[in-house]
């Protein structure tokens, strides 16, 4: 097994909004949305801004037409899924 991150800044506007929907759960003690909620926005950046897994299986290739995964193709030695 092999861990990845991958830098998520560009989204996280986004992503919070998606988070931050759940307004059920921003009312909760200790729901990580709650959390992350009362923090404030640099230290809630920061901790949003990378996503982490870990690969199980066969890597994972993306299109040459997406520019922000050049890295990831570079780091594994996979065909990309198509030429586009």
């Amino acid at each position: 097994m092999e861990d990845e991150y991958v830098d998520v800044t560009p989204w996280l506007a986004q992503k919070w909004s998606a988070i931050s929907s759940h307004t059920s759960q921003l009312e909760g003690e200790r729901s990580l949305p709650a959390l992350l909620a009362r923090l404030d926005q640099a230290r809630r950046d920061r901790i949003l801004s990378t996503e982490y897994f870990t690969r199980t299986g066969a890597p994972l290739c993306f299109p040459r037409s997406c520019k922000r995964a050049a890295g990831l193709r570079a780091r594994h030695d996979c065909s990309p899924l198509s030429n586009g």
